[in-house]
């Protein structure tokens, strides 16, 4: 499994997706010294993610955060900057934090950024330490801190010359962070809008470098999320337009490029399948999602929002196909496609392969209490030899404490 390769070693496996090729050759372009910024990161997994990783894998999800095991990939080379951390210097410290968020390993990039004198940072040195932090509290949710964050993020841009893409990405930072937790005022937020409106506006709505076109198609494609939010429907149709249109304008002179490129892509496509789900436009949506696909073909993601369209529709045939599909690729989210083939196989009343599909999603996660509950009231319904086997799980989790009254309700029906 490709994705195994990339989040374990850094290394890139037979076939890859767009999210594995670029987070290995944004650490292989890294130079000797480790002190090049920026240093680039792709699509920002949820914590989970490493869980599953050490099931699949059957290794310790603490011995996974911490680098804890023998590799003789890429990563090598980052597990020995840990281990000599101390001998580091404060640049070197936050291009390990980028390198260890881009391989969802957030609560050891977390503990380092800590250790980082940012005295010593030029401001646009600094903006990337802030930028860091916003990441890592995002994934946190750790609202608190953030406000800190992006008041010193403010600072910084009110005392000193930020390039116009530094700017911009600020004014991204802030506004998926008040779609994601509503952590600024109104007053804040509009802020950090116009001031990125401001600052393109510099640019002259005409961007030359790559980074400049991704700069402004994120900033529209932000800014459509929140114009969802606030139910301006015209405006997000608008938004989307322009952040799709920078995107297309790039001229990728390299692999690595086009995987940029096809990130920027993912995320208009990405906010275009959000509201035409939304609205009821099925029909478009699944266009949206089988695009995506076609994007990046090794992304299970992407299969799950396109059977999630089909599901919308009581399509069960169609959302199986799909699914059978991710799990030919695997990971990530391998344990939710487990569980949703046997939902859907369930909804098809194939009860018997239902029922075998719940099973095999509890072999591999024995703490999955929908796959439990589900496969238990299948199983009950019919009056299958198998109901014992699901009821087993609930004994154990009832031992432990771990069995809310909502589960014990459901099985008691």
């Amino acid at each position: 499994m490709s994705f195994i390769e990339n989040i374990l070693h850094l290394r890139q496996g037979t076939i890859n997706s767009s999210w594995g090729r670029l987070l290995c050759e944004a650490f292989r372009l890294q130079p000797e010294g480790f002190d090049s910024l920026p240093y680039t990161l792709g699509i920002a997994l949820e914590p989970a993610i490493l869980t599953e990783t050490a099931l699949i894998t059957g290794q310790s999800v603490i011995d996974l955060e911490n680098l804890q095991y023998t590799s003789s990939g890429p990563i090598s080379r980052l597990q020995h900057l840990i281990n000599e951390i101390h001998h580091t210097t404060p640049l070197q410290q936050l291009n390990i934090v980028y390198a260890l968020a881009s391989l969802v390993r957030y609560s050891l990039a977390e503990n380092i950024y800590n250790q980082i004198d940012c005295s010593v940072f030029n401001p646009e040195t600094k903006f990337h330490y802030l930028r860091a932090g916003i990441v890592l509290a995002s994934i946190k949710n750790n609202n608190k801190h953030l406000k800190k964050v992006f008041y010193k993020l403010v600072n910084l841009i009110e005392n000193f010359s930020l390039p116009l893409t530094y700017k911009i990405a600020s004014a991204v930072l802030a506004i998926l962070a008040s779609v994601k937790n509503s952590i600024l005022t109104s007053k804040e937020l509009e802020w950090f809008i116009e001031m990125g409106r401001s600052s393109i506006n510099v640019l002259n709505n005409n961007p030359v470098t790559l980074d400049e076109m991704g700069a402004l198609s994120s900033y529209w494609r932000a800014l459509a999320l929140l114009q969802f939010n606030l139910g301006k429907k015209d405006e997000v149709s608008q938004s989307l337009y322009k952040a799709e249109y920078y995107v297309n304008i790039m001229q990728p002179r390299s692999t690595f490029d086009q995987d940029l490129q096809n990130y920027y892509f993912h995320g208009v496509y990405q906010a275009l399948l959000k509201e035409q789900t939304h609205s009821g436009n099925y029909e478009a949506a699944i266009y949206t999602a089988k695009t995506l696909i076609d994007f990046d073909p090794q992304w299970t993601i992407s299969y799950h929002n396109a059977a999630e369209c089909y599901l919308l529709q009581n399509d069960y045939p169609k959302a199986l196909e799909l699914l059978l599909q991710a799990r030919r690729i695997g990971m990530p989210r391998l344990i939710y496609t487990q569980f949703m083939i046997a939902y859907v196989l369930e909804k098809m009343e194939r009860y018997e392969e239902s029922i075998k599909e719940y099973q095999q999603t509890l072999a591999l996660d024995a703490g999955n209490i929908s796959s439990a509950v589900n496969g238990y009231l299948v199983a009950k319904k019919i009056k299958h030899s198998q109901t014992k086997y699901f009821k087993n799980f609930f004994n154990e989790w009832s031992q432990r404490g771990e069995l809310s009254e909502e589960v014990q309700h459901l099985i008691r029906e």
